[in-house]
Parts: structure tokens; C-alpha cells; sequence
């Protein structure tokens, strides 16, 4: 929610608290950032603390019977590629750049494959960010692209054993 350079935004932050809740209800642990119980979700991770959280929880997921992962902030896609931003994104005309600094969800399903029964993942990733509209508008014009090709997330192309992967919305939607 608590983005430094990008809009912030309000949901993410109480969806988040929300779906933590109910799986702490239903008897899941919650991981926190640092690998161990939390009693609430992870919020507002910037780059480096992400892929951290992320190296944390699967390996607390070894052996378990269900890893559940939700994202909610911003996310974008690049050549069916999956971005999803942490909070220290830069804002910059160049999307390469942006990209260079967001976190790709196929690594994240790949680092979690194996450790779990079944990995479920969630994304619920805002795809329209206003303060980079005109950098994908200017990237679109001169390399024949779709604006939808930036926005939304990328259908997952690596094959994964026992996972179940949902999105908010089909590749190239808008979600708000």
C-alpha cells in the first residue's frame, strides 16, 4: 500500500489483513518477513526485503500440506512476463528500469515448487498505475505493443508440480 514514489494505495493493505485473518481461522500459520509465526500479514516490502520474505517462507513451506501465497499491490507485465513492485519501485520513463526493480512472480512459483503439497498463489495486482502511463504509451507507440501488453499479469508460462495459481483479472485487464 504504502508505495514511495507510485500513488498509494488503499486496499492492498486491508485485503491482505482480511485474507490473513481467515487463513489464521481455518488453521494456517502466518509467516512473517523474517521467516518465522507472525500474527498478521507482511506489508509494504521493498525489493530487497521481498525477495528475502519470499526466501524465508519456502523454506518454512518445506513439508507442508499447503503453501498459500497472496500479493496484493501493483503489478505489470513485459513480453508475458509477471511483475509484481515492491514499495521502493522507482518512478521512471523508463519501464526497463521499473522492471530491473520489481520482483518476477515465475521466479517467486519457482522458488515455492516442491516445498509444499500444493502451493496456491493469489494475485490480486492493481494494474493501472497513472504515473507511468505515459512511459508504456511512449514504449507502446514505437515498438507496435498494445498498452495491454503491460498491464495485467502474464498467463504463468514455467509448469510447476501441484500448484494452483489464480489472478484478479485475465492478462491485460485493467483491475482498480
Amino acid at each position: 500500500s504504502e508505495y514511495q514514489q507510485l500513488n498509494k494505495l488503499k486496499n492492498p493493505a486491508r485485503d491482505a489483513q482480511a485474507v490473513a485473518m481467515k487463513l489464521k481461522g481455518l488453521g494456517f500459520t502466518l509467516i512473517g518477513r523474517d521467516g518465522r509465526p507472525a500474527s498478521g500479514p507482511v506489508l509494504n516490502l521493498d525489493k530487497r526485503s521481498f525477495h528475502r520474505t519470499v526466501k524465508h517462507f519456502a523454506r518454512k513451506t518445506q513439508g507442508a500440506e499447503i503453501a498459500f501465497v497472496y500479493y496484493a499491490g501493483h503489478g505489470m507485465q513485459d513480453s508475458n512476463q509477471s511483475y509484481l513492485l515492491p514499495v521502493d519501485v522507482p518512478k521512471d520513463d523508463d519501464v526497463e528500469l521499473i522492471l530491473s526493480e520489481s520482483i518476477g512472480l515465475e521466479g517467486i512459483l519457482k522458488r515455492l515448487d516442491g516445498q509444499a503439497q500444493l502451493t496456491v498463489a493469489v494475485f490480486d495486482a492493481c494494474r493501472e498505475i497513472p504515473e507511468l502511463e505515459d512511459s508504456i504509451r511512449e514504449i507502446t507507440r514505437s515498438s507496435g505493443l498494445g498498452q495491454s501488453d503491460f498491464r495485467g499479469l502474464a498467463r504463468v508460462k514455467s509448469k510447476g508440480r501441484s500448484r494452483l495459481v489464480a489472478f484478479a483479472g485475465a492478462s491485460g485487464q485493467l483491475v482498480k
